[in-house]
């Protein structure tokens, strides 16, 4: 209503599109008003006369999606990284529109403040897609289990709760996630639960069982832990969902407790490939709780990282990276403890490179002096940053010298060859491979001949020729070397 009198003098069509059912949001509502305000404005003030404007809000994993576009000239990809910068402004723009060139820096600010993310894109129609997320809506239920230890501030222990919750349903796909902890006196305590339909529930807590200790001893994740699925009446019944994954958080006599995660109908059922992230994750979820206690406030900032490099691309803790890693990993003899360190280390490793600009991490150009040492830093500030979710040294190892390369010249301390820790060498090779494979703004990913191409001819130097052809051989195994699909791009830098 505000800006109808700019829509009106352009004759603009705008359309507002919203998913039936959307659920809450945690939000400032003046604050994001702000944002509406300067994201539509913003399209008013670019789309030509008669043009359209589409704004729509939906749901996805762990947020509210508001997505505002138009059929304006668009943003060039070489702005597209630097658009929310101070001052800034795209290529042609500065003398035909007025204004501060704060308005976008704002929405970027307010949207990180509610901890969420904002991002531009091109549409292939023409125009601009302005997207920001805001968190859903999330339940706590029960105070902390007083078997954690104290915590310095019960809103604290809360905030990492909800930032669990967020980062499971985020890297799982799943609109719906519980988590509930052991109280210490023979029941599991429902502590938090985001995304379950209010009719089906009703969060009571559940008394450990045979069943129960069997499932959580095992300290895998399941969609079928038997029985005490009967026990989870509270969420087993939801007519929206799919199908459910349940992981322990951790194993044997020392779980915490148990992650529930759920799934629309329409995204499909999980595989395999998801089971296996959500066990490294339930193992992520425990090494944050058991941090409560001592470094509440840098776990939480760790666990906010995490789904930050989530939210920006980084490709290596995804269910098929982290299920390949761990085929690859078995070939060298390392056991199932040594492979779930590696995925451990391989869903933490790129942590750093949240506080590299965003311009760098998504650009097509060669980096200069001062770009290099911003990206060769990552690795020991990502180390830093993760140290509450660290559990032992030879995880830590395995993150920090994952860009070590073989012939010696790669960073942070330029080992080589065997020196470099084998989890590492592993990682290097599932990292690049990703990477390489993976779309991005400004190019399209190889295919996966062309990307083992491009590996291979940086055996011995770059890459460990040993773990390149272990490599090689899982690919066939897993019928992932498909040339009739080729894609043509320039190498990676």
């Amino acid at each position: 209503r505000g800006l109808q009198s700019a829509i009106q003098g352009k004759n603009l069509q705008v359309e507002v599109l919203a998913d039936d059912d959307l659920p809450r949001a945690e939000v400032d509502a003046d604050l994001i008003r702000q944002v509406l305000v300067n994201l539509v404005g913003n399209a008013v003030k670019f789309t030509p006369r008669e043009g359209a404007i589409t704004i729509s809000i939906s749901e996805l994993e762990s947020s509210v999606l508001v997505s505002v576009a138009d059929n304006g000239p668009g943003i060039e990809a070489s702005d597209i990284q630097r658009i929310f910068r101070e001052f800034y402004r795209a290529d042609g723009t500065t003398t035909q529109q007025e204004g501060t060139g704060l308005g976008l820096t704002i929405a970027r600010h307010i949207v990180n403040l509610h901890g969420g993310h904002i991002e531009v894109q091109r549409r292939e129609t023409g125009g601009s897609d302005f997207r920001f997320m805001v968190p859903k809506e999330t339940g706590t239920v029960k105070k902390m289990p007083v078997n954690l230890g104290p915590t310095t501030n019960e809103a604290e222990a809360r905030t990492l709760v909800d930032e669990l919750l967020r980062l499971v349903a985020e890297l799982t796909g799943s609109r719906a996630v519980a988590l509930l902890l052991r109280d210490g006196q023979g029941a599991l305590t429902p502590v938090g639960a985001m995304g379950w339909s209010p009719g089906s529930c009703a969060v009571r807590p559940v008394i450990e069982n045979v069943g129960w200790s069997r499932f959580m001893q095992a300290g895998c994740a399941v969609t079928d832990p038997g029985q005490i699925v009967r026990d989870l009446n509270w969420c087993g019944d939801d007519a929206e969902m799919g199908q459910h994954m349940y992981a322990p958080l951790g194993s044997g006599d020392h779980t915490l407790g148990v992650i529930v995660t759920g799934r629309r109908r329409k995204n499909g059922s999980y595989k395999k490939a998801d089971l296996v992230q959500l066990t490294i994750l339930a193992d992520v979820a425990k090494a944050a709780l058991q941090g409560m206690s001592t470094s509440v406030g840098r776990t939480i900032e760790a666990v906010r990282l995490l789904l930050k490099i989530r939210r920006t691309g980084v490709p290596t803790s995804t269910p098929q990276a982290l299920d390949l890693l761990a085929k690859l990993a078995r070939r060298f003899g390392v056991g199932e403890t040594g492979a779930r360190r590696i995925q451990y280390a391989a869903a933490l490793h790129d942590a750093g490179m949240a506080r590299v600009e965003d311009e760098i991490v998504l650009g097509d150009a060669s980096l200069n002096v001062d770009e290099r040492d911003e990206v060769e830093r990552h690795v020991e500030e990502g180390v830093e940053l993760m140290s509450p979710l660290l559990p032992d040294e030879a995880t830590t190892d395995i993150m920090r010298h994952h860009h070590e390369k073989y012939d010696g010249t790669g960073y942070p301390t330029g080992l080589k060859e065997q020196g470099i820790p084998l989890g590492a060498r592993l990682l290097a090779v599932i990292d690049a491979w990703f990477s390489l494979t993976r779309e991005r703004p400004f190019r399209q990913g190889l295919s996966p001949v062309s990307a083992l191409a491009e590996i291979t001819s940086h055996t011995g130097t770059q890459f460990d020729p040993q773990v390149v052809r272990e490599f090689k051989a899982v690919l066939v195994s897993e019928n992932l070397l498909d040339g009739n699909t080729q894609k043509t791009s320039p190498h990676a830098n």
